[in-house]
């Protein structure tokens, strides 16, 4: 029974350690892309994610939103998208197409926005996680981070942790003898 508790634990841990190493790589990429090659946002197999911090999309998104966006630059009325302007990224529902202008506007905005052209696009609103970016924050923040993957590797060393079993030898008069470092007793 205990061994194969030993085993599921071991399991767990090697799938948490594994789940944590593709978080560093990926992290370490992101950081590659932002500070490296000087990219605005971070892009992962065609994806990217942003917090939601203003309320202009609600109740549609609310502050403190996670969302997932598809980079594409193909979009149509009534899309959710995410673009870039005066520094800032938006994300705003498209509400008309004239030409090459895309006008956008928040859904709780009463006005629209200044229009904008494809090439300001990083894409469309694919995915929503509801009141998640407090959790991303708190795993992003580097002190947290590092303390969970030095956990997660001290846990690791400690389940693995086999203790040799002391060997019982007996004298000719058949009294325990302990073998412990290599010394008789």
């Amino acid at each position: 029974m205990i061994k194969t508790a030993e085993k599921i634990m071991r399991i767990v841990v090697d799938i948490l350690l594994f789940i944590t190493s593709i978080a560093i790589i990926f992290s370490l990429y992101g950081l590659y892309q932002l500070k490296v090659q000087s990219k605005k946002y971070f892009n992962l197999f065609g994806y990217t994610a942003f917090s939601v911090v203003t309320g202009s999309m609600s109740p549609t998104l609310e502050i403190g939103d996670v969302i997932i966006v598809k980079i594409d630059k193909d979009v149509k009325k009534d899309d959710i998208i995410t673009f870039y302007k005066d520094d800032n990224f938006i994300t705003h529902r498209v509400v008309e197409k004239k030409g090459k202008e895309i006008i956008t506007r928040g859904d709780s905005n009463n006005s629209s926005d200044s229009p904008i052209t494809k090439d300001m696009i990083v894409g469309k609103v694919v995915h929503v996680f509801s009141k998640a970016s407090s959790f991303v924050d708190i795993l992003l923040t580097p002190k947290i981070f590092i303390s969970i993957v030095i956990t997660l590797f001290l846990f690791s060393i400690c389940v693995s942790y086999i203790p040799k079993k002391n060997k019982v030898k007996y004298d000719k008069d058949g009294i325990e003898i302990l073998d412990i470092g290599g010394k008789k007793k």
